[in-house]
């Protein structure tokens, strides 16, 4: 059993839930738990997701069927719980780190943990995927070590900052 380090504030932006319309940032928490226990039921994961803040209409320290919800004390921020979580896991090397924030990686990096940028983790668990780490591994071990871009991803974001989309493409 696989277990999950969820920043959830980064992966719900990365989700692009939030930029799509009026539902409330509840609305998208809850949104985004029930997904996430979706996915620990079909992989048997155990999940946890730590959003900043204790704000209006927050129920604290909330579980869902495997999957833990935390909220950052006040005056802490949820990447510091993140990190603590990290270093006082019992065997880093089974910790799984959702996240694409820099200061979090660097210290699941130091630790030993396994890590899954936020934009990946969200691709795979709205298209149902049991594990995101099935298509990654092989990408992220690359970036444990090696934070240079390929010559192919070199190209790739040469073509798409040199060449603006067209309004056709657009419209499509």
């Amino acid at each position: 059993m696989a277990e999950y380090l969820i920043d959830g504030y980064n992966l719900l932006y990365a989700t692009g839930l939030p930029r799509a319309g009026a539902a409330p940032l509840e609305d998208l928490r809850e949104r985004l738990c029930v997904q996430l226990q979706q996915f620990a039921r079909a992989g048997h994961h155990r999940v946890t997701v730590v959003f900043d803040g204790q704000g209006k209409g927050i129920q604290l320290n909330r579980s869902y069927r495997n999957v833990k919800v935390l909220f950052s004390p006040t005056h802490r921020e949820a990447d510091e719980v993140i990190q603590h979580q990290i270093r006082r896991c019992g065997d880093p090397r089974q910790l799984v780190v959702v996240s694409s924030d820099q200061d979090i990686l660097h210290t699941a990096r130091a630790h030993g943990a396994t890590i899954v940028r936020s934009e990946a983790f969200a691709r795979t668990l709205f298209a149902g995927q049991a594990s995101p780490l099935k298509d990654l591994p092989e990408q992220e071990e690359k970036h444990k070590d090696d934070p240079t871009l390929s010559p192919e991803e070199l190209q790739y974001w040469l073509r798409q900052f040199q060449n603006p989309p067209n309004q056709e493409d657009e419209a499509e």
